[in-house]
């Protein structure tokens, strides 16, 4: 099970990190950043939570709800932080794990996500 994306600021997760940690230094920008858009509308809700995330600027950036493809799971609001900011820096190997499937669709059955989505709260819960 890995994480990407989670921010301290909206979620208490151990997993979740400081927001300036998710920058590029300087103008560099994220060149894969399209391709992970893309992959992250692709993740299955595996974590329905009723809160919503904003940024330093009160702008909404979606729900703290967490989605995953079977691996990887990350909130919401990730897609929006990427669309905002080009030099959000993802794991680099999450950024490898998007580029080796985006032609991929994702599968999971239900039973699959459920079990997941009890996987996905006793870890971010229980620590």
């Amino acid at each position: 099970m890995k994480f990407i994306g989670f921010i301290k600021k909206h979620d208490n997760y151990f997993f979740a990190k400081d927001l300036q940690k998710y920058f590029l230094a300087g103008t560099e920008e994220n060149i894969h950043r399209n391709e992970v858009l893309e992959y992250l509308k692709k993740g299955i809700l595996c974590g329905a939570i009723m809160c919503i995330a904003e940024d330093t600027d009160d702008e909404r950036m979606g729900s703290v709800s967490a989605y995953t493809d079977g691996e990887w799971y990350w909130p919401e609001y990730l897609a929006n932080y990427l669309k905002k900011y080009q030099n959000f820096k993802l794991d680099e190997d999450f950024v490898n794990h998007v580029l080796k499937n985006k032609e991929k669709k994702i599968k999971l059955n239900e039973e699959e996500v459920s079990k997941l989505e009890n996987e996905f709260f006793k870890i971010a819960w229980d620590k």
